[in-house]
């Protein structure tokens, strides 16, 4: 496969849309993010629930994208759009050792399905990856979704456990391998968080 038959569109948090985001300002004026600590470059944020356990937010810019080029050294937080593809593949991954321990979390991704959107009445898959190597997989329809509003897509829940050298991974992982083309979906990040604080935080 090559690039010429499938691009992602970035957009700048600060209204510094490319030339081509022409007709999609709308779309972004509801954007909101946690009121945290970015981290990393701004691919990441931190802030606290109201137990002191840590919570994170993982823009695009911190996640693995399949086809999307974004070298730049640009420290803005983006979100991203997808604009016309097959392949589907997006993964994250975030280390025990930032997390709280003994902490249950809930993974989510936070997306938008434009108006325009299509390729999306095909489940893709999410997974969720321990750092004993168990995974946990469920399908989701996209389409299903409400179009032009924020809605989170659970990923899946698990107990940070730290193992003796500190350095486990959970992984995330939205995917659906050719067949079908898609556009239409923006992804603002993962959010991950403390479950039983999972409706008192707002984005």
């Amino acid at each position: 496969m090559g690039n010429e038959i499938s691009s992602f569109m970035d957009f700048l948090q600060h209204g510094n849309q490319p030339n081509d985001a022409t007709g999609r300002v709308d779309e972004l004026s509801d954007v909101k993010f946690p009121d945290g600590e970015l981290l990393y470059d701004n691919k990441k944020m931190r802030w606290f629930d109201e137990n002191s356990n840590k919570c994170y937010m993982l823009f695009p810019k911190a996640l693995s994208i399949e086809w999307s080029s974004d070298n730049s050294s640009n420290k803005t937080i983006k979100i991203i759009e997808l604009l016309n593809v097959c392949w589907l593949e997006i993964n994250g991954k975030i280390k025990e050792s930032d997390l709280s321990p003994n902490t249950l979390y809930e993974a989510v991704f936070e997306i938008k399905i434009t108006e325009d959107a299509y390729g999306w009445n095909v489940p893709v898959t999410i997974s969720l990856t321990e750092p004993d190597g168990k995974i946990y997989k469920n399908k989701v329809t996209l389409k299903e979704k409400k179009k032009a509003e924020w809605v989170k897509i659970p990923i899946g829940e698990f107990k940070v456990v730290p193992d003796k050298s500190g350095d486990g991974e959970i992984k995330f992982s939205m995917y659906k391998y050719g067949g079908h083309w898609k556009r239409g979906m923006i992804l603002k990040g993962i959010v991950i968080e403390p479950k039983v604080n999972k409706n008192k935080t707002s984005h």
